[in-house]
């Protein structure tokens, strides 16, 4: 559980019903001639605190790819996402901070126009989606949620670089998968041709 990683689960304590209207949305937006809005970041550490995944993304960084969590920081907060046992794989930590990872720098993403009680409802309806049991290496990871949460503080799309390894990785993996269907298919198939080849056999036999 990401508790159990040295994570502080922060949820929303009070989580505000999603806007049902334009105007409901708009409501929860700075208003026209304040500040430019709240900066987002985008943290990036090298998966695990390990010296050789270090290594090995320092080398895959001149491919534009390599093994990373990402975690995105909106008012003062961090969050991103982890396999958990059970309930909420959404977690929060201070900025910079994730235990669990080696941090290697933050990228600028945009200002939010979303105030801080808004942004914690959305977390909070995202903690309910996310759930901490679905997480996948290739298909649903930190990555996938960062990239999600930019799109809903109405910014991103996040770095091509940091979903790459993981959408490789997926499709070999459906290829893979692919194929072994496919063996399995003609496995049973050249299982049918012997039983029928056989039971011909023996008719023969006994005619």
């Amino acid at each position: 559980m990401a508790a159990s990683r040295g994570y502080a689960l922060l949820l929303p304590s009070r989580v505000l019903s999603e806007p049902e209207t334009l105007e409901s949305a708009r409501a929860g937006q700075k208003p026209r001639g304040s500040s430019s809005g709240a900066p987002v970041t985008l943290h990036v550490y090298s998966v695990s605190g390990s010296q050789t995944v270090c290594k090995v993304n320092r080398f895959l960084s001149h491919l534009r790819t390599g093994a990373y969590h990402t975690a995105v920081e909106v008012h003062g907060k961090e969050w991103s996402y982890g396999y958990a046992d059970k309930g909420s794989g959404v977690f929060c930590c201070p900025p910079k901070e994730c235990d669990a990872h080696t941090y290697l720098y933050s990228l600028p993403m945009g200002h939010t126009q979303l105030l801080e009680q808004t942004v914690l409802a959305l977390i909070g309806r995202m903690a309910k989606e996310w759930q901490g049991d679905d997480y996948d290496i290739l298909r649903c990871n930190c990555c996938h949620f960062s990239h999600e949460l930019l799109r809903r503080l109405g910014l991103g799309p996040l770095p091509k670089q940091f979903m790459s390894l993981a959408s490789a990785g997926a499709a070999l993996g459906d290829k893979a998968q692919a194929m072994s269907s496919i063996r399995s298919s003609l496995v049973e198939v050249t299982k049918s041709q012997r039983i029928s080849s056989s039971s011909s056999n023996a008719a023969a036999v006994f005619r």
